[in-house]
């Protein structure tokens, strides 16, 4: 399998990622098309190019512009200084630039558990009409099935030789709970994630959301300092439009079988629980993010990333961890 972090791969990730046609890059360089494509099929450009292709897609917006290292804000420096590393790494040392391991691969015969949160409406068990009783499906009692949608495939084909069961928490036994464990939706919907993540001294809380509160989560900072971030909802009438919404993807081991692992994608809202799986699923962006990963937060036994997730129509966009604007916090740790 061809290495998906090779450069010429990276390059088109980039452009594609930022909406560009090679015609529109070629300008913001100043080369030719034939030049970029040929950079996105195998030859490397100098390292002078990496610099610029650094500069560029270090500052997020429509109007992309080359800015001067020594202008951008600190923001973008990290940013500026993360890409042109990567790039210089993938260039000087092609042979050694392999597809990072996925966070959702879990070893051959292992068993994974995927706990689901239940709908709205759902506490007290699904509704079941006697009318409808031969008809009836499970998964009406999960919630973030689009999440849930997503997140399947990948497991398997990531852990073929794996058992893996899908329930609410109350349908699964202590059993399962000691296996991989991988919890989906919000902490109010989901009482794992809520029992699980107070054992674990993670600095990122779930901020409990109501009718006139929004929600989001609330992030301690390395220096002790705490700040909110809130998901965005705009208000018509009876309706609730969702723009951008706030997850958090950790890692860490299973606090009920340390030996196993506890990965949790939760949302403030569905949409989010969906991004934030995405991230880690879509076809275009999961070794991507992947590899983010594994060469700024693996190294720690939990790593965790809050990350904003937007919504245009109801569409999320899925985010780039990449881009600075699209990590809100990260933070990695050892087990004690």
């Amino acid at each position: 399998m061809p290495a998906i972090t090779d450069l010429a791969c990276r390059l088109r990730q980039l452009r594609e990622g930022a909406g560009l046609t090679q015609l529109a890059l070629g300008r913001a360089l100043g080369v030719s098309v034939p030049l970029i494509s040929s950079w996105e099929k195998a030859t490397p450009p100098p390292e002078r190019r990496l610099e610029l292709y650094a500069r560029l897609f270090a500052v997020d917006g429509d109007d992309r512009q080359m800015i001067d290292p020594a202008a951008m804000t600190p923001e973008q420096r990290r940013g500026y200084d993360e890409l042109k590393a990567e790039l210089l790494t993938l260039r000087r040392e092609p042979s050694t630039a392999r597809q990072p391991d996925h966070p959702l691969r879990f070893g051959h015969g292992q068993h994974i558990t995927v706990v689901c949160a239940k709908p709205v409406g759902y506490e007290n068990g699904v509704p079941r009409h006697p009318e409808f009783r031969a008809d009836h499906n499970d998964a009406h009692s999960f919630a973030d099935l689009d999440a849930l949608i997503a997140l399947l495939p990948l497991i398997g084909a990531l852990n073929p030789t794996a058992a893996v069961t899908v329930g609410t928490a109350d349908e699964l036994t202590q059993a399962d709970l000691t296996d991989h464990v991988i919890a989906l939706g919000c902490v109010d919907r989901n009482g794992v994630i809520a029992s699980l993540i107070n054992r674990l001294g993670v600095p990122v809380r779930q901020l409990t959301r109501d009718a006139t509160d929004p929600g989001g989560f609330l992030l301690k900072e390395p220096d002790g300092s705490r700040r909110e971030c809130l998901s965005h909802v705009e208000r018509d009438g009876d309706q609730i439009l969702l723009k951008s919404d706030v997850a958090h993807f950790l890692r860490a081991p299973n606090p009920m079988n340390p030996r196993r692992t506890l990965t949790l994608f939760s949302g403030n809202y569905s949409r989010g629980t969906y991004g934030i799986v995405c991230a880690l699923t879509d076809p275009k962006m999961k070794q991507h993010n992947a590899g983010r990963v594994a060469r700024h937060l693996q190294a720690g036994s939990f790593y965790s990333v809050v990350s904003r997730i937007r919504v245009v129509a109801n569409e999320v966009l899925v985010p780039d961890w990449t881009h600075a604007a699209d990590r809100e916090h990260e933070w990695t740790g050892t087990a004690a």
